[in-house]
């Protein structure tokens, strides 16, 4: 049997998904910082061998490939993950982050928005110029990313002991996230926590807690959403004049957790850039990159109808991923 591994591993998560080569997919994994047998790493949890390895065995199950094309957006050592898992023959196709979310939703030129754990924006034009902009890390850069509203969520709660008018229910949401709620002295522990150099991944995780919180009114959750999306919103348009295409109609396309899932940050980052490329279209895929990880990588195989592999795949990807048809 010949298959594709489509891996997509940030500072958060690992994420793996099993495909047979005509796009039937066979198992997945998924991974985070939050799985006690998740790994550590200086570029995040989601990286590491140990949360690689264990999202793709939870692939695999019990299957094996006489061929396998193990596709990734890192360039992680396939053979080192893939150790215990049974594969007779190997190939290596190493995907770049901004493919997948291009290829989730048809296009081959736009502008892919990659805010996850941490953040970085693509460009490519219809007659192929490229450019790619941040991807620095959290000290650098990382503008509008998971880690950059995790921070900020840490600084609200700051202010908040320092005045009334700085009040917010994160104060309490991410004391008790973090196991602080019950103790005599919170801040205290949380001031540790923070000089601790804790892994990024559970800087980044916060944003979940600032999204819920945004979501139901909270004004200093709402305001930090909003000023990620701001920050993220320059580096798109920087991107934009640089190439020359604000005038162009091009699709806006969202990728990592953050872009996908937070409805305030992704509205206020598509106004922000509608102010400068008007003619842009916001576009968030249904699937996560994995799914676009793997997509590339079958048709490449071309082992059926570009149709119909897609098909496939989308139809057993929401299955494989629990998702509500």
């Amino acid at each position: 049997m010949r298959c594709v591994l489509g891996v997509d591993s940030d500072g958060t998560k690992s994420d793996a998904l099993l495909v047979r080569d005509d796009g039937i997919v066979l198992g997945h994994g998924y991974v985070d910082y939050r799985d006690p047998a998740s790994g550590r790493s200086v570029l995040g949890s989601g990286r590491s061998v140990a949360s690689v390895s264990r999202a793709i065995a939870q692939a695999f199950g019990e299957y094996s490939c006489d061929e396998l094309y193990f596709s990734s957006v890192s360039k992680t050592n396939p053979e080192e993950v893939l150790a215990g898992n049974r594969v007779k023959h190997l190939n290596f196709d190493y995907v770049y982050e901004s493919d997948p979310a291009f290829a989730l939703v048809g296009a081959t030129a736009g502008i892919a928005v990659v805010a996850g754990t941490g953040a970085m924006v693509y460009v490519r034009t219809r007659e192929g110029r490229g450019m790619r902009f941040d991807g620095m890390g959290p000290i650098l850069g990382d503008f509008g990313s998971g880690y950059h509203i995790g921070q900020l969520a840490l600084h609200a709660i700051s202010r908040a002991e320092m005045h009334l008018r700085h009040a917010t229910v994160l104060c309490e949401m991410v004391l008790a996230h973090l196991g602080f709620s019950d103790n005599k002295l919170p801040m205290s522990s949380l001031v540790k926590f923070s000089l601790g150099q804790p892994d990024r991944a559970e800087i980044a995780g916060l944003a979940r807690l600032v999204d819920t919180a945004a979501e139901a009114g909270d004004r200093v959750a709402i305001g930090i959403l909003r000023e990620a999306a701001a920050a993220m919103a320059v580096t798109v348009c920087d991107a934009i004049d640089h190439l020359g295409i604000s005038e162009e109609a091009y699709p806006l396309v969202a990728s990592g957790s953050i872009a996908t899932r937070s409805r305030i940050y992704w509205e206020h980052l598509s106004a922000l850039v509608r102010d400068f490329a008007p003619q842009i279209t916001p576009i968030r895929p249904e699937f996560p990159p994995v799914v676009g990880v793997a997509l590339i990588t079958l048709r490449k195989l071309a082992a059926a109808d570009p149709e119909m592999l897609q098909q496939n795949l989308f139809r057993t990807a929401r299955v494989a991923l629990g998702m509500q048809n």
